[in-house]
């Protein structure tokens, strides 16, 4: 897919390459990317939370007449369907009991480690790194943005994959983003898995069973990874 080419980000870019960064897998999406070798990035639009990509309050209140106010959100919303914004979430929580629980829900699966470095590494300077800020309303002035190069259309638009409502702020998320004039429901980023992940966490959640096998598809394609236990016990 081709991507708009970023040329600057106005605040809200992470520069750590040190920091460790997690995500957390059912069986059978960490199978797929370890077959496959892909990382997955969803089209916001068909992200469950309508909330995602709202325009900041306030967006046209400058303007003099109900007339242009309208135009200027028009412009607005046409930009934002237009450049249409894919998404690669993780998080800072590390073997989180409420993520456990919403995003390996029968209990089958891990977490996966690694650090903002590798992955960017892995990634073209097309992709944006946003750590998410959680917020009761996004007001217009506030929001970082993104200007893409000279060639591409829209030459700006606001980064508003980078906020969230306060009711995620659980989630510690941060994004890889990037932007494409096409319409997909999401894309499949090809990545060096061998050179991405430094350790495995089994879910506390999963049976004896479930542990082995996911034992053995991480070791059939990452052979030195470290695989940990979580410190959640309930047994």
């Amino acid at each position: 897919m081709e991507k708009l080419r970023i040329k600057i980000i106005t605040s809200g870019a992470i520069q750590l390459n040190d920091m460790e960064i997690y995500r957390y897998f059912t069986y059978e999406k960490l199978y797929r990317l370890l077959n496959d070798k892909t990382l997955w990035f969803s089209n916001t639009g068909e992200f469950l939370d309508k909330k995602e990509r709202q325009l900041p309050r306030g967006l046209c209140d400058y303007f003099p007449s109900h007339e242009s106010k309208e135009k200027y959100m028009n412009i607005a919303e046409f930009k934002k369907r237009y450049c249409q914004s894919y998404v690669s979430c993780w998080t800072k929580a590390k073997d989180s009991y409420a993520l456990w629980k919403i995003y390996t829900p029968s209990g089958n699966g891990c977490m996966l480690a690694t650090t903002i470095g590798k992955m960017k590494a892995q990634l073209s300077d097309m992709v944006a790194l946003f750590n998410v800020e959680y917020i009761d309303e996004l007001v217009e002035g506030s929001a970082a943005h993104v200007w893409f190069s000279a060639n591409d259309m829209p030459s700006s638009i606001g980064a508003y994959e980078k906020y969230k409502i306060t009711s995620y702020k659980y989630e510690e998320e941060v994004r890889f983003v990037f932007y494409s004039n096409r319409y997909e429901k999401g894309y499949a980023e090809p990545v060096d898995i061998s050179k991405v992940f430094d350790y495995a966490i089994i879910s506390p959640f999963a049976t004896v069973d479930e542990t082995e096998k996911i034992k053995k598809i991480l070791k059939a394609s990452l052979p030195d990874i470290d695989i940990r236990n979580s410190i959640i016990s309930e047994n």
